[in-house]
């Protein structure tokens, strides 16, 4: 039996603080061991009251930030969110995490941290 080396990684929760809305959690950002980003973002923005350009910038934010740590790395994306995210866009305290399989475990991540949250949120409001 094969047995998969387990290394530490750090991740972070992405919120979005949307003028006139209380902070949504709309991502996940992971570094693994090797320096490398895993994101897993919100896709579906029509719960927000956002026009078409404004959902197009956040749409495309997924895509910018793999850009960018696939080029910078992960270190440095984090590093750089911290020390300029503060607006629209905020990331929580890094979290240190066992990391064997990037992807499944930023799917795991964002389930509970982002769809979960979501979810709950948008029933309590219903109510």
């Amino acid at each position: 039996m094969l047995s998969q080396s387990v290394k530490t990684g750090e991740w972070v929760l992405l919120s979005a603080h949307i003028p006139g809305r209380a902070p949504v959690p709309i991502g996940i950002l992971l570094r693994d061991p090797t320096d490398g980003l895993h994101v897993k973002l919100r896709r579906d923005w029509t719960g927000f009251t956002l026009n078409e350009a404004e959902i197009d910038v956040w749409g495309a934010m997924s895509e910018d930030l793999e850009e960018k740590g696939r080029h910078l790395g992960g270190t440095w994306l984090l590093d750089w969110l911290e020390d300029t995210a503060s607006h629209s866009v905020q990331i929580g305290a890094r979290e240190f995490v066992e990391v064997t399989d990037p992807q499944r475990i930023v799917g795991e991540l964002y389930q509970r941290y982002v769809e979960f949250r979501t979810v709950c949120k948008c029933q309590i409001e219903a109510k």
